[in-house]
């Protein structure tokens, strides 16, 4: 089971609770989003999928029904729709790192590692919770190149040129 999976219960929580206090949530797509997230807990997948998709009918721009298309399409292994739906996510929420993350895994799913590596190259450039594992995700992402340093990681300029000035040598101590 890869890491996206693993996320796929608490990010459907936290959608849950976020999905009906969106902006542009009337009583109606409230309504609607709470069917659809208790199909979706319920495992009821093609349901929630036709229920987020009503919801989107009403009100395009939905960040919790968009995302939640995204984690169900994820979750029958659909990863083209999927990383779709998250891309548009991404899109209503950008700095949502976890859409970004989570986009990037379905992206290595899709054995398109140069466009994972951009989000994750994203989120490990941005301070947070998320900022070590993107940077592990770029290692898998990128084997054949060095990793690249945020701004937050690089070494100072002062000891890195402390360490080429000082190449490693016999030791004057002990006449070698």
């Amino acid at each position: 089971m890869n890491r996206s999976m693993l996320l796929l219960p608490f990010v459907v929580v936290s959608l849950a609770a976020a999905g009906p206090a969106t902006k542009t949530a009337s009583s109606k797509t409230g309504a609607k989003l709470k069917k659809a997230y208790s199909l979706m807990n319920a495992g009821k997948n093609a349901e929630a999928i036709k229920a987020f998709g009503a919801v989107l009918k009403g009100d395009p721009k939905n960040f919790g029904a968009v995302a939640s298309l995204g984690y169900l399409n994820l979750r029958l292994k659909h990863y083209e729709t999927g990383a779709r739906y998250l891309q548009k996510a991404a899109s209503l929420d950008p700095s949502n790192m976890q859409i970004h993350m989570d986009r990037g895994y379905a992206l290595m799913s899709l054995k398109r590692a140069d466009e994972a590596a951009s989000e994750f190259q994203l989120v490990a450039d941005e301070p947070g919770e998320l900022q070590a594992q993107a940077q592990a995700a770029l290692k898998v992402a990128r084997p054949d190149k060095p990793e690249e340093q945020s701004s937050a990681s690089a070494p100072d300029a002062a000891v890195m040129a402390a360490a080429v000035a000082e190449p490693e040598g016999p030791d004057k101590s002990s006449g070698r």
